[in-house]
């Protein structure tokens, strides 16, 4: 993983609201960032949300209020 992916995860996490998927981050970044070789997979984005967001359910994350 590296610094800037993770940025943009949380870039693409300021924009989502309610429940999503990594399939929904990924696409947020995708969109935003276009075909970049720094683009990891969606491991490495449950492995960021988990960080930073609570799961709901299988699949399903939210973020947390601070």
């Amino acid at each position: 993983m590296n610094k800037h992916f993770e940025r943009w995860v949380l870039q693409a996490l300021e924009e989502m609201e309610g429940t999503f998927t990594v399939g929904d981050v990924r696409t947020r970044v995708l969109d935003a960032r276009g075909d970049s070789k720094m683009i990891e997979s969606n491991n490495v984005i449950a492995y960021i949300l988990n960080r930073y967001c609570v799961q709901v359910k299988a699949g399903l994350w939210k973020k947390v209020e601070e």
